[in-house]
């Protein structure tokens, strides 16, 4: 099941310095977690979740994090990839007709579209609104 992701004092480093120290400018925005079998807490191999991608950075982040004391080791970030414009502007009709055909809603359509890559909160505009009705 889902449940809420406490991000060790590293990871809150990483998120300060991809999105700021204001935590509400945080909301809808995204990152990509994974387990890290490698990370230590008090010397000893406990594992742990890290960030790989982040959703609002231009380009690949490199911090340096503290693994052990006294020892930094560099992390990269990578941005989480947007989804192409081109591809969006040639699939909204199909999107909006699999909406208006109630075989799938515009959620569902949104989260397929980001598993491709994000979407802009204009292009999820366009998704849930419908087209308008064009004048004879």
């Amino acid at each position: 099941g889902m449940k809420p992701w406490y991000p060790c004092k590293s990871m809150r480093r990483v998120l300060i310095a991809a999105w700021g120290d204001d935590g509400r400018q945080w909301a809808g925005r995204q990152c990509t977690l994974y387990t890290d079998p490698e990370v230590k807490f008090g010397g000893v191999k406990v594992g742990g979740i890290r960030v790989s991608h982040m959703s609002h950075i231009k380009s690949d982040m490199a911090l340096a994090l503290t693994a052990t004391r006294g020892k930094r080791l560099p992390f990269i970030v990578k941005p989480i990839p947007m989804y192409p414009a081109d591809k969006f502007s040639s699939a909204l009709t199909v999107m909006r007709k699999q909406i208006a055909d109630k075989k799938m809603t515009s959620e569902q359509v949104i989260a397929k579209c980001e598993q491709t890559g994000l979407l802009t909160d204009e292009q999820k505009t366009q998704i849930t609104q419908p087209a308008q009705e064009q004048q004879a």
